[in-house]
């Protein structure tokens, strides 16, 4: 005990790895966190934007494209989550293995940014809804903005307070939305149901090039979540078997995720809008059920926001500044203010800003991924990882080039994630083998010359 207090001394609480016995989660619990944090306006936006007047494919290619895209995703976030699970340790010291402790700032940054972008355009999405309230309940108007910063300064200081207190009014108020939706899914159905078959289902659609660019934007909805999963995996009890993880991940994400998909394309195809705030307060009967799933959608983003795009942005501004988590939150905060929001919610700009910020993700994920299964056989030291003078400090190339590599190849075949995957596991993989590049940093690996 005292050569580990020894170890992690001088070192932010947050970045030490979770003892076994303050891991917080069961299964049950773990799984119903990741039902709250994907019951969340992002994939109604996304299903919307799959058929027309956004997309280009009908009722049937698009669960297709949904069901293949979200299930590449799960696996991805299964297979690099197991060291978060195993040794407790958030993201950013797991990266340190596969791209140094200096190196380890440019994964850093690629998760860091998604984080700040999708904290702004959430927080405008739940401005929207608090506008509309406001607009419903007392005929009150104003500038979106108004509604916008006030909403975003309530975010900055209850992640400054912490959120782990009223954690569970994230699962009462997603439990509310799938109601919500519910209840608007039947009203679509028995409504729209003659434009549902004529605009979704007899609609020819596309089962070519765009249901590859369809299948993989969608999934790239969930691309941050497959780097960032040792923020959120650390806190699941050790004794749970790690290979059930996948099945937690299966009930917690795809299922919510799926019916808010749906619901969003429903509403787009029959409606011709993709504003998911126009469309609710379109479709939903009366007011009083429309006034109080708003409320829930804005308290939806605010529980998205503060446990999965704070805390990551954060851990990486702790980690490389001075700066103590609380500072660290009111400064992402800040930069979150001037994200121009506006441009990225409407259709067009969000498919491109997932699809772009995939192109780098998911080969920060795959390197990760290769370090551990590949590399290291499934074995990490815990002392290396927090040793400055030890065989990760300084910056690992490998790791880097390989994500240039696979951001390359998704950018240039505009599928982003989906065609990256190889080069970019290859690029890794024969740069350690090489070893030529960075020997330090394969102490203990299968390449260890």
């Amino acid at each position: 005990m005292n050569e580990e207090s020894t170890l992690y001394t001088g070192i932010e609480p947050s970045l030490v790895p979770t003892p076994v016995d303050k891991r917080e989660y069961g299964s049950l619990s773990y799984t119903l966190s990741w039902i709250g944090a994907v019951v969340n306006i992002n994939s109604f936006m996304m299903g919307a934007a799959l058929v027309p007047p956004s997309g280009v494919l009908n009722l049937p290619q698009a669960v297709l494209a949904m069901i293949v895209g979200m299930g590449l995703i799960l696996i991805l976030m299964t297979l690099n989550g197991e060291p978060g699970h195993k040794y407790g340790i958030p993201m950013v010291i797991q990266c340190r293995a596969s791209f140094g402790m200096r190196g380890a700032l440019v994964p850093g940054i690629i998760r860091a940014l998604p984080c700040i972008f999708w904290y702004s355009i959430q927080t405008w999405i739940g401005a929207g809804a608090i506008k509309t309230v406001f607009g419903v309940v007392f005929g009150i108007g104003g500038s979106i903005m108004t509604y916008y910063i006030g909403f975003l300064l309530v975010q900055i200081l209850l992640s400054c307070m912490g959120f782990k207190g009223i954690k569970w009014m994230e699962n009462f108020g997603a439990a509310f939305i799938i109601v919500a939706l519910f209840v608007m899914f039947l009203v679509i159905y028995s409504t729209f149901k003659s434009d549902i078959i004529e605009n979704l289902i007899e609609y020819k659609g596309s089962w070519g090039y765009a249901w590859w660019i369809a299948m993989a934007t969608f999934g790239s909805t969930y691309a941050t979540y497959v780097v960032t999963m040792g923020d959120i995996i650390r806190e699941l009890r050790s004794d749970i078997k790690r290979s059930a993880t996948f099945v937690f991940h299966l009930i917690g994400v795809a299922p919510f995720t799926m019916f808010m998909a749906i619901i969003g394309l429903l509403c787009s195809g029959v409606t011709g809008t993709w504003d998911p705030i126009s469309v609710f307060a379109e479709v939903l009967p009366n007011k009083p059920l429309l006034v109080v799933t708003l409320l829930f959608i804005a308290f939806a983003q605010i529980t998205t926001n503060v446990l999965m795009n704070v805390v990551p942005a954060a851990n990486v501004v702790v980690n490389y500044t001075p700066l103590k988590r609380v500072p660290a939150s009111i400064v992402i905060g800040a930069v979150a203010a001037f994200c121009m929001p506006w441009k990225l919610t409407t259709s067009t700009g969000f498919t491109h800003f997932v699809t772009f910020i995939s192109a780098f993700l998911i080969p920060t994920g795959i390197v990760m991924i290769c370090d551990y299964w590949i590399v290291r056989g499934r074995r990490y030291s815990l002392e290396d990882f927090y040793d400055v003078n030890g065989p990760f400090s300084g910056i690992n190339w490998n790791g880097i080039i390989a994500i240039l590599v696979g951001a390359a190849f998704g950018l240039a075949f505009k599928l982003t994630w989906i065609v990256s995957i190889v080069p970019t596991a290859v690029a890794y993989v024969a740069l350690c083998r090489g070893g030529w590049l960075s020997k330090p940093f394969l102490k203990d690996s299968r390449f260890a010359k």
